[in-house]
């Protein structure tokens, strides 16, 4: 039945006609001998453009949203096996940027491209032992970070005298180390302790050198010398009394040596002592 110029007319039923069924909320399809729920199932389907055999689900709008039913909510992205891809790619202009997600193992890379043809990896998140690589896609430590030429990690800080490090920490024995930079100086301190242990400071009388082989150079390097200083040295004024046991502190000690007299710091740097000594 279909009304038209104010009257019903009837038309016999034709297969293929659609129907709403207000009562079930449910749109029907007549077979050409009884009505059905229309079974949507299309294996290509486009929202707003048009899909293909590759993305045969396409759609072109400002947002998607997917959302929850009552609590959660998961999107699955499923691969065939650890060498295949299950990724999410950024691109412009349809030319990839850059992916995020498996690609070719079971690493959880973020990778990025200039061209949309060559992927450099950013970042790399190990499964087996959840080591972070940046730069590299095998990483061998919690964080480790690899250039080509130069690698480095930046700790950069915006307000004006302020400074940027880092904490070392111990969470069993509930130690604190704290590596500083700031201003003039560099300072390694024993944060639990409230006490800093090195610090350097840059300055015109120059800077300390520490070698692999204990060498110490202070405003000279290389170090040619366990202690090589370019430059006046100035110790702390004592007087013999005050000199600790030689026997207890061991040989090697400016002043006294095995019990005897022996060489003092200006001797030892071929310099005439100001005053007498031991």
């Amino acid at each position: 039945m279909a009304f038209q110029d104010n009257a019903w007319v009837s038309h016999d039923l034709q297969e293929g006609w659609m129907a709403w069924d207000s009562g079930t909320q449910e749109l029907l399809v007549f077979d050409g001998v009884s009505w059905s729920p229309l079974a949507m199932s299309p294996e290509i389907f486009g929202v707003n453009t048009s899909a293909d055999a590759t993305s045969r689900f396409a759609v072109a709008s400002d947002a998607s949203l997917f959302t929850h039913d009552g609590s959660d909510h998961r999107l699955a992205i499923n691969r065939a096996g650890e060498l295949d891809t299950a990724s999410i790619l950024f691109q412009s202009g349809h030319s990839g940027r850059a992916e995020i997600g498996l690609t070719g193992s079971d690493a959880l890379t973020v990778k990025i491209s200039a061209d949309g043809g060559t992927f450099l990896p950013a970042l790399s998140i190990l499964p087996s032992t959840g080591h972070i690589g940046v730069g590299t896609d095998s990483p061998a430590t919690g964080l480790h970070v690899r250039d080509a030429i130069d690698a480095r990690i930046t700790i950069a800080t915006a307000a004006s005298g302020s400074g940027g490090g880092f904490d070392i920490m111990n969470s069993a024995d509930a130690q604190n180390w704290r590596v500083t930079g700031q201003n003039d100086l560099f300072k390694l301190r024993d944060h639990t302790a409230g006490l800093d242990k090195l610090v350097l400071q840059s300055g015109a009388g120059g800077d300390v050198f520490l070698q692999n082989c204990g060498n110490v150079g202070i405003g000279t390097s290389p170090p040619a010398a366990c202690l090589h200083v370019d430059g006046a040295v100035r110790i702390g004024a004592f007087t013999s009394a005050t000199l600790p046991d030689a026997a207890a502190t061991g040989a090697g000690r400016p002043g006294l040596r095995d019990g005897r007299p022996g060489r003092c710091l200006p001797c030892l740097f071929g310099r005439r002592p100001m005053a007498p000594h031991l």
